[in-house]
């Protein structure tokens, strides 16, 4: 994800988007390749329900399952990782307050942050500008010299990135970052590519965003 500024939601209790007795605000930042996803609260903690979760940690660790539901699928059915995640606006209502509806509000519960939460976290991925990624390989290949430009088209061919090549009078050695998706397709092609004689070594490469249209699941 990428964004200037920690990209922020809300929903406010008894408002008339969404029919939950509860108040949540989230923002979202990117965190480091590999962090995981983290939760903090920042806001007052005498806003916490205790009366519900009994404990400032109960609620943080409920709130934190539901985030991380939410984030098994994020807004394009893929997993959304590396992430911080900041719960800095909450509210209830316990049935002795003033009330802006002309319908009694319900006494908050439970389900109502479990509900809230994802809606307000699939805004706030909305505003971070989130991309799916896809795994990548990284491919090494040692071949005949003058079977060289037809392995270069078919790397091209499959989306690889590939580095400038080594080269000898009898062998040359290719390396390039691939689509993991492809890495197959390689393989089948590669003996009628290079006469039988090409040797490919592979490893994980990372993660790329996918460019063009973003595929759903």
């Amino acid at each position: 994800m990428t964004s200037m500024s920690p990209p922020r939601a809300l929903e406010v209790l008894q408002s008339d988007s969404h029919p939950y007795s509860a108040t949540v605000g989230l923002h979202i930042e990117p965190g480091r390749a590999g962090s995981g996803v983290r939760f903090r609260l920042d806001f007052d903690p005498r806003l916490i329900p205790l009366y519900i979760y009994k404990t400032a940690g109960h609620f943080s660790d409920a709130m934190t399952q539901y985030i991380l539901h939410a984030l098994d699928k994020g807004l394009y059915g893929w997993q959304v990782t590396d992430c911080v995640v900041t719960m800095n606006e909450c509210d209830y209502y316990i049935g002795d307050g003033a009330t802006k509806r002309v319908l009694p509000t319900p006494r908050t519960t439970a389900a109502d942050f479990r509900k809230l939460t994802p809606l307000v976290l699939m805004e706030a991925l909305r505003q971070a500008g989130t991309v799916v990624c896809q795994p990548m390989a990284r491919v090494r290949l040692e071949l005949p010299a003058p079977r060289m430009g037809d392995v270069l088209s078919a790397l091209a061919r499959l989306g690889a990135a590939t580095r400038a090549p080594l080269l000898d009078a009898e062998l040359s050695v290719v390396t390039a970052l691939l689509p993991s998706a492809q890495v197959r397709s390689l393989q089948e092609q590669l003996p009628g590519l290079t006469g039988g004689e090409g040797v490919l070594d592979t490893s994980f490469g990372g993660y790329e965003p996918v460019h063009g249209s973003l595929p759903r699941r």
